[in-house]
């Protein structure tokens, strides 16, 4: 296993030694410094609103975590997560044998109340994913980054048919 390991870094020192002499000989070749240029670029992709509400319908936040607003999204999932947790919770402590009746009967107006908000804020949320998608859409295509910036046609001319693309200035 040593003698592996020992190869197996020899091998990687040799090669790196080697692909840097190839470096340097290029530069003297060229009488240049070499030069790497890397291009980065953000691509913008258009948020499906459809897909954005049955995430959310799903698991509340996740279709605006989808459309990048991520505390927007946890909100929602910790607020939905708490009130259905409360409601359980209550529902549990209701089916106590060891409670009196109005006790029990608070736990179950409580476990009911609790619900319905969550119930209420979920739905609300569905809502909102489905908007946020199309704000995302609305600003991508206001600001340029997105769907408006290439145009994709057929062109007639001198009897010939040809497809073009084309970017937007």
């Amino acid at each position: 296993m040593n003698k592996f390991l020992i190869s197996l870094i020899g091998l990687i020192a040799f090669y790196s030694i080697s692909w840097a002499e190839n470096d340097t000989t290029k530069t003297e070749i060229l009488n240049q410094p070499m030069v790497r240029t890397i291009i980065i670029k953000e691509v913008v992709i258009p948020k499906d609103p459809l897909l954005a509400g049955l995430l959310s319908a799903q698991m509340p936040g996740i279709g605006q975590m989808y459309c990048g607003k991520w505390l927007k999204g946890g909100l929602f999932l910790i607020s939905t997560a708490v009130l259905y947790g409360i409601a359980n919770e209550c529902a549990q402590e209701a089916d106590n044998e060891s409670l009196t009746e109005e006790e029990r009967d608070q736990k179950a107006a409580t476990a009911i109340g609790a619900f319905l908000v969550g119930l209420g804020i979920h739905c609300w949320n569905i809502f909102d994913a489905h908007k946020t998608a199309q704000v995302h859409n609305i600003k991508m295509m206001e600001l340029g980054t997105g769907m408006n910036q290439w145009k994709i046609g057929i062109a007639n001319q001198n009897k010939k048919v040809s497809l073009y693309i084309s970017k937007n200035l």
